[in-house]
């Protein structure tokens, strides 16, 4: 709730989109959830990315926030950042050795978090407003295309597609105690973005993430019956130990 709070103090406005440049890791999720509640846009860029592929999904995204990993990925962005008019804020993971940095315009999470307590205290109505706001097809996700045709194409999906997902699963036996789900591949991909946010939507599913496939096998082992959403290409590398 509290990263929720900390977009709208930032003047994160409905049907903006904030892209999230990190590997599979909790905090990609928690981000990715706060921009869907105020009724944002989330597109998810491949850690693996050169700065230039950065920059153009970031530019044809029209991102205004950009959730960053760590240092490294913080390189990328500070690299092609002065191309990009739009961003007005990098937040960054995981701040360690960013004690030092002193650029205004680049903020870890905790600092987030203390914009939105300060935020709620001024505007104790406004997560209300804004959720009540959002509309079933408003835009939710942008998944962008691999780029081996051309140029990454985004495709999107509405928030009703992913509240039909969730209800889909659910229906299917996602509750607590009767399933787990392990999310492995980056969620820049369709199925894990998509699984990223729906499995903690259910009211009940176990959900934890590897920030790759290699240590999959042993996380499974802790999670029976695991339901695991791989994309194509980690699917096929994987074989059950």
């Amino acid at each position: 709730m509290k990263l929720l709070q900390g977009l709208l103090s930032l003047g994160f406005a409905h049907g903006e989109c904030a892209s999230i440049l990190s590997n599979t890791v909790i905090e990609w999720v928690l981000a990715d959830l706060a921009v869907l509640s105020c009724g944002g846009v989330c597109s998810g860029i491949y850690p693996t990315d050169a700065a230039s592929q950065v920059h153009y999904l970031c530019e044809d995204s029209r991102t205004t926030l950009l959730f960053v990993e760590d240092d490294e990925q913080l390189d990328k962005v500070l690299e092609v950042r002065p191309q990009l008019p739009l961003l007005r804020k990098v937040i960054v993971f995981d701040m360690e050795g960013l004690h030092a940095l002193t650029d205004p315009d680049v903020i870890g999470l905790d600092a987030l978090r203390a914009l939105g307590r300060a935020y709620l205290t001024r505007h104790p109505n406004a997560v209300a407003e804004r959720a009540a706001a959002c509309q079933p097809d408003d835009l939710a996700i942008l998944v962008y295309t691999s780029g081996t045709t051309g140029k990454p194409k985004g495709a999107m999906h509405s928030q009703r597609g992913l509240v039909y997902s969730a209800r889909l699963q659910h229906a299917g036996g996602a509750r607590r105690g009767a399933m787990s789900a392990c999310v492995f591949c980056p969620c820049a991909t369709l199925p894990n973005a998509w699984a990223a946010s729906i499995f903690r939507c259910i009211p009940g599913p176990n959900s934890t993430s590897s920030r790759t496939p290699r240590p999959f096998p042993r996380t499974c082992a802790r999670l029976p019956p695991p339901s695991s959403p791989p994309c194509p290409g980690c699917g096929k590398s994987f074989t059950p130990a």
